[in-house]
């Protein structure tokens, strides 16, 4: 501490950094869908948004969950389908494989920031004397 001005350790910059980083990655990471975004989303986004890779693996259950929230897409009556209890639990299994890439994506840039910050803080300390 000199002046009067608070030092701030490598500790703290990358903390900030991760937190900064962590709050950018979720702003820009794409949104998990909900039962109302699959049924209305365009064929090649719904396709992209449930990871069938994964569902191959699953259940029988699981298949049949997503075979029947696919066959009900496209259809008029949204508002009526929302409310049924079958596609309600259909969603239910099928939400597990909808990536979480919100969560994902702020974990992910919060750590990068945060190691980024910290490194660069460290780095410069040494250049500084």
């Amino acid at each position: 501490m000199s002046n009067g001005v608070p030092a701030v350790n490598s500790g703290e910059i990358g903390l900030a950094s991760g937190l900064l980083g962590a709050g950018v990655g979720y702003v820009l990471a794409p949104k998990s869908y909900n039962l109302e975004d699959l049924l209305t989303v365009k064929a090649d986004i719904f396709e992209k948004a449930v990871n069938t890779k994964y569902l191959a693996n699953g259940t029988q259950k699981d298949k049949e969950a997503y075979n029947l929230i696919k066959s009900k897409r496209g259809q008029k009556n949204i508002s009526e389908l929302l409310k049924s209890p079958e596609l309600e639990n259909a969603y239910k299994l099928v939400r597990r494989y909808i990536p979480r890439a919100r969560a994902q994506s702020a974990m992910l840039l919060g750590i990068v920031a945060g190691v980024a910050g910290a490194l660069v803080n460290r780095l410069s300390a040494k250049d500084r004397g």
